[in-house]
């Protein structure tokens, strides 16, 4: 009887240390390939070449359906919540202009079966990685549950309408998310 009470009050603690291993794990793989690049005077162009790096060696094209339900969207302190469902995203600290990927449903907690968005920030589009204008790149931080700071992610839309002149907004109106990938943790 002891040892189940032990095990049901150490099985929450045990399982969440699992977690946070396996996550450290992988984050330690992604900066091992990109441990040489270190002379870099800030975050951002550091993040942004991780990103093309990624994108360059995992791309898939792989087209995402938007989602297909009811979004519900709410102002919750300094954060948008958005409700797919039974499931929940909130962003905060991203720019009024990237609200619509979340609240068309390009961008879900569900969207790739690998991983689960739950709050997303920092959002940014790297203008220069891509020479087409029917495909554009971007970075965004996932804070998970388990993990004390964020992860990269960096993800591709494409709009088969797009020309040189169209703007973000009309960018994303008809845009699919066509790839998603997870850079590593950010320290």
């Amino acid at each position: 009887m002891k040892k189940a009470v032990i095990f049901w009050l150490l099985g929450p603690a045990f399982s969440a240390c699992t977690a946070s291993n396996q996550i450290a794990t992988k984050t330690r793989i992604h900066q091992e390939e990109f441990s040489a690049e270190t002379n870099f005077a800030t975050q951002g162009p550091l993040e942004a070449k991780w990103a093309q790096t990624t994108f360059q060696k995992h791309y898939e094209y792989k087209p995402a359906v938007r989602f297909q339900g009811t979004v519900q969207a709410r102002v919750a302190r300094q954060e948008q919540v958005f409700r797919y469902g039974a499931d929940t995203l909130s962003a905060f600290d991203v720019d009024d202009r990237f609200l619509s990927l979340f609240a068309d449903g390009i961008l879900y907690p569900t969207v790739h079966p690998e991983y689960y968005l739950n709050r997303v920030s920092t959002l940014k589009e790297l203008a220069e990685a891509t020479k087409s204008p029917k495909h554009r790149l971007f970075t965004m931080y996932v804070w998970n549950r388990l993990t004390v700071n964020p992860t990269l992610y960096v993800f591709e839309l494409t709009n088969d309408q797009a020309r040189l002149e169209t703007n973000l907004t009309s960018f994303l109106q008809g845009a699919v998310l066509t790839f998603i990938h997870e850079v590593g943790g950010v320290i």
